[in-house]
């Protein structure tokens, strides 16, 4: 209660708006800051619009832990990450009623008589009932939870004047009553999951107010009326999983205000309108899982506020338009698993305000342009499984701000020394899994040795199979030479060495990365031993030596428990190693029986021969049996 006292009077309302949710309630940082702004709890001003005060109010209820975020999982079975989700959580709940006098909670009540009736309560939460009557004058939100058998009257909404809220989520509606037209105040409007609603009234267009609309799922609603074009206040729409969905109407680029439009996962929609280009307040576009979208509309380079766009699994294009390039405020672009992508046209250079670009999947991407060097904000690239490419421009080098780049499952090996040579600032690199058959392309991968010294702030790398192509004709000596390249990145936190059928030992250096937490060395088949100095790094928290079959010994240590994040857990992955002796020192560090039990089941089976090191001198240990067990 302390908390909500000391809110400013405003965000006090904004507080107690959690008690229409229940309890572990998910809900999207735009579905709830357009929710308060459509019943005018947030206080905007000529400096500052609506959704800017309401994200300022969401940090703050953060800050107060009265707020938590959360990830769900998306119908399509894959989080959406551009979206940020919070979870009410029942201290929320609770605290929020317990203020709130006005809220109707048909839950908590006996007669649904009282809804139409009671001119008191401003929200109400219709839970389990069918709101089968006139609603009273003076609601301003009202919910349906669990009301999966709505039955709508034709003036359901005739007396609902001063209704700014309209959650209807996953009812079996066929039709939406005309007399939603009366509705002149609603400014929030959800149908999400009303699977059976086949057609929208065209007076849908008279909801002039209207902010947010969310369709997601509604999957037998096959056009939008040409009324949707005089929605002029529509800031947000969510059409995602309209199935049946086949066109947008001509009239639906008069939505000049429109920023976030979501039509993912509608795959039957072919094209989009030319008018989509006068969507020219647009900032986010979600049109992934379109797979029957054949190409973008020339208009949409005039989309010139666009700062992130999805359009992974669309399968169907082929080929950007040069006008793309256009759009030079885009900061996120997601195409990844475009399988029909052939290349990018050389003004994708243009966009130099991107700092994230994934075409994972691009397995048809043939090239990148030249340009592509002049995305010098880019942070963060993802080319994994991107087949086709067989180089990168001379030009990738120049990227010398990326801190994130995965390669993995590659072929671009042409030019790649070059580039990663001029890649200083990466921090994380996955050079896994190389497509590598010709000689050619393994003298690419030699040259890449020395252009691995330089990579100084690693802290995440990647090359498991990597080694394959070079190590198979390699001496001892100059595999311990490529290896201790990497000793070298002092940053280095987490190192796969996975897979590498020809690397048979570790040279001691490798016990000079004071950072690293994690050693993946699992299938390495003709790894023999792994250097004590290694299993003495003090961070290293695992060590995975699954499926070396060759490996005969291997020696840890057990660190002392000083309060850190790590502790003896470095040997948890030995488990199903089959070694002849395996050697664990300092065992005085182990103090406790959960720490003996964990030593037990981890290393049960793992070598034929344990030796048990105590310190000479050292106090308070366990004695043998009890770290033993049975």
């Amino acid at each position: 209660m302390l908390a909500y006292t000391s809110m400013p009077p405003s965000l006090r309302l904004c507080f107690t708006y959690f008690a229409m949710f229940q309890n572990g309630h998910t809900i999207a940082k735009d579905d709830l800051i357009y929710q308060w702004t459509s019943l005018g709890l947030i206080e905007q001003s000529d400096r500052f619009s609506a959704i800017h005060v309401g994200e300022q109010y969401i940090s703050m209820l953060l800050g107060m832990s009265l707020l938590q975020t959360t990830m769900p999982v998306s119908t399509s079975g894959s989080a959406d990450k551009s979206t940020t989700w919070f979870t009410v959580n029942h201290m929320v709940h609770d605290l929020a009623k317990q203020v709130m006098h006005d809220i109707y909670d048909t839950k908590e009540t006996s007669y649904q008589q009282e809804l139409c009736s009671n001119n008191d309560c401003r929200y109400v939460l219709l839970t389990d009932l069918k709101l089968s009557s006139k609603l009273s004058a003076q609601i301003r939100a009202l919910r349906c939870v669990g009301s999966g058998k709505m039955d709508l009257s034709d003036d359901s909404f005739s007396f609902s004047k001063c209704l700014s809220v309209l959650d209807l989520n996953g009812t079996s509606m066929l039709n939406l009553p005309n007399s939603i037209c009366q509705l002149r105040h609603l400014g929030y409007l959800n149908l999400s999951g009303c699977s059976g609603l086949l057609n929208l009234p065209d007076s849908l267009g008279d909801l002039l107010n209207l902010l947010y609309i969310d369709l997601s799922g509604c999957c037998g609603v096959r056009n939008l009326p040409d009324s949707v074009g005089k929605l002029i206040n529509l800031a947000h729409i969510d059409l995602s999983g309209c199935s049946g969905l086949v066109n947008l109407p001509d009239s639906f680029g008069k939505l000049k205000n429109l920023l976030h439009i979501d039509l993912s996962r509608c795959p039957g929609l072919v094209n989009l309108p030319d008018s989509f280009g006068k969507l020219t307040s647009l900032k986010h576009i979600d049109l992934s899982d379109c797979s029957e979208l054949e190409k973008l509309p020339q208009s949409f380079g005039k989309l010139t506020n666009l700062v992130h766009i999805n359009l992974s699994r669309c399968s169907g294009i082929v080929s950007l338009s040069p006008s793309f390039g256009k759009l030079m405020y885009l900061l996120h672009i997601n195409l990844s698993d475009c399988s029909g992508l052939v290349n990018l046209p050389e003004s994708f250079g243009n966009l130099t305000n991107l700092v994230h670009i994934n075409f994972s999947g691009c397995c048809g991407l043939l090239n990148l342009p030249e340009s592509f060097g002049n995305l010098i904000n880019l942070l963060h690239i993802d080319l994994s499984c991107c087949h086709g490419l067989g180089k990168l421009p001379e030009s990738f080098g120049k990227l010398k701000n990326l801190v994130h780049l995965d390669l993995s499952f590659w072929s671009c090996f042409e030019g790649v020394e070059k580039a990663l040579g001029g890649l200083t600032n990466l921090q994380h690199l996955n050079l896994s899994h190389p497509c590598c058959y010709l000689a050619q392309q393994q003298s690419c991968l030699e040259g890449l040795k020395d252009a691995l010294g330089q990579l100084t702030k690693i802290e995440y790398l990647n090359l498991s199979m990597f080694l394959n192509p070079i190590f198979y004709s390699e001496s001892v000596e100059r595999t311990h030479g490529i290896i201790e390249r990497i000793s070298g990145f002092s940053s280095l936190e987490h190192l796969d060495l996975s897979h590498n059928r020809f690397l048979h030992d570790l040279p001691e250096s490798l016990g000079e990365l004071n950072n690293l937490q994690t050693l993946d060395l699992s299938g390495c088949i003709r790894l023999k031993s792994i250097a004590k100095r290694i299993g003495e790094i003090r961070s290293l928290q695992s060590i995975n030596v699954r499926n070396c079959r060759s490996l005969k010994s291997c020696e840890l240590v057990v660190k002392p428990d000083n309060g850190e994040a790590y502790r003896n857990t470095n040997i948890v992955e030995l488990e199903n190693a089959n070694l002849e002796e395996l050697e664990i020192s300092c065992l005085e560090n182990v103090k406790s029986t959960e720490d003996a039990r964990q030593i037990r089941r981890s290393l049960g089976g793992a070598a034929q021969k344990w030796k048990l090191c105590w310190t000479a001198g050292s106090q308070g240990s366990m004695d043998v049996n009890a770290l033993l067990g049975e």
